[in-house]
């Protein structure tokens, strides 16, 4: 997405920004996008972990 979109978007939704706002949106949004899958990449993989460990734990 770029920043124009974003100026686009919450203009018609009437929150105006400019250029340089948007620019700080998407920075931020794009972090936060980050955090999320790193996240749940992490709980997918102790998930996977704990779902190992009973198996082998129960032989």
């Amino acid at each position: 997405m770029t920043p124009e979109k974003v100026v686009e978007i919450l203009k018609a939704h009437g929150t105006p920004v400019n250029i340089d706002e948007a620019k700080v949106i998407l920075i931020y949004l794009t972090q936060l996008a980050e955090l999320e899958v790193s996240d749940f990449i992490r709980a997918e993989k102790e998930k996977k972990f704990s779902t190992t460990n009973k198996k082998n734990n129960s032989n």
